[in-house]
């Protein structure tokens, strides 16, 4: 995000490319090519808090759409968060949809958009819902301790 701005979304020719590459061509025309950015990007805070009710920053965040065919290299619908050392993490410029949100112990920027390896986390995360520019907020309480 630069600026203060981010992409809220592109479509060309009726088809909505934020999030899928399409085939540009030399000669070819793209039709009807419309980028929308907002200065009002969603937000999606909390803490995580670990067994015994502290908070802790020894666990990565993964959020990524409900929807797998999202689960692919580079979507904006798959982003992770480290939390900082007073357990808080934020989340800035997620497309508005249905997401889960999980804890990790340990995840690398590849594995992020791997469909097995989120495949795993969906029977541990929870669901939540993102609307555009909203800013919302969500403690992770994890279990144990």
């Amino acid at each position: 995000m630069a600026g203060g701005w981010t992409l809220k979304g592109a479509v060309a020719g009726g088809r909505d490319i934020s999030d899928s590459p399409i085939e540009i061509r030399a000669g070819v025309d793209v039709p009807d090519v419309v980028v929308t950015f907002t200065d009002q990007p969603s937000e999606l805070t909390g803490t995580v808090i670990d067994g015994a009710g502290r908070a802790t920053p020894d666990f990565p965040i993964i959020v990524f759409s409900t929807d797998r065919a999202y689960w692919t290299l580079g979507s904006r619908r798959v982003q992770t968060a480290r939390p900082a050392s007073d357990g808080k993490y934020k989340v800035t410029g997620l497309p508005a949809g249905e997401y889960f949100v999980s804890a990790v112990t340990a995840v690398d920027r590849t594995e992020a958009y791997d469909p097995a390896f989120l495949s795993q986390l969906v029977g541990a995360s929870f669901k939540i819902t993102i609307k555009d520019g909203e800013k919302k907020t969500q403690d992770l309480k994890l279990g144990g301790g």
